[in-house]
């Protein structure tokens, strides 16, 4: 049986008095901060080693902002392409492939590997419902069979004869 916890503790970390709900000798907020922490770290081991390349900091100048900022940007940049001209947006549009090719991490990103492909799928072959007829004719069954169903199980053939 346990013991029962008591009706207050002070914290080991911030010496604040709380009242326990586990039987650990940290506040919550301490707890909380310490799990920030250590997910910080392990965070930033994974950007270190490749294995995670945090999004913020490919995104490109137009997509910075919130959502409204970044439709109005969209809206006028479309505007703008409207009226240019061919040789225009040939440029353009050559500029901008130069800028997210020099960009290292969100070219990175983008041209990862895996990038586009879907998992292979589980093939599960689900078998039909059977019938309650169909079943007794699983088991061994026999009985209220007809000729046909009788023959194509094998019986009524010639050796049976």
């Amino acid at each position: 049986m346990r013991k029962p916890l008591p009706p207050s503790r002070i914290c080991k970390i911030c010496g604040v008095e709380y009242k326990p709900t586990t039987p650990v000798h940290s506040c919550r907020a301490c707890i909380n901060e310490l799990a920030r922490i250590k997910n910080k770290e392990k965070m930033q081991e994974r950007m270190e080693s490749g294995e995670w390349i945090p999004y913020e900091e490919m995104r490109p100048e137009e997509m910075k902002g919130s959502k409204d900022e970044i439709a109005k940007k969209y809206r006028k940049l479309t505007n703008e392409i409207l009226l240019m001209s061919r040789e225009e947006y040939r440029d353009y549009l050559k500029r901008k492939l130069d800028e997210i090719m020099s960009n290292g991490p969100l070219w990175r990103y983008l041209t990862r590997e895996g990038l586009g492909e879907t998992l292979p799928k589980k093939d599960v072959v689900k078998e039909p419902k059977l019938s309650k007829r169909q079943k007794w004719i699983q088991k061994g069954d026999t009985r209220n069979l007809s000729w046909d169903e009788l023959e194509r199980m094998g019986f009524g053939l010639d050796e049976d004869k």
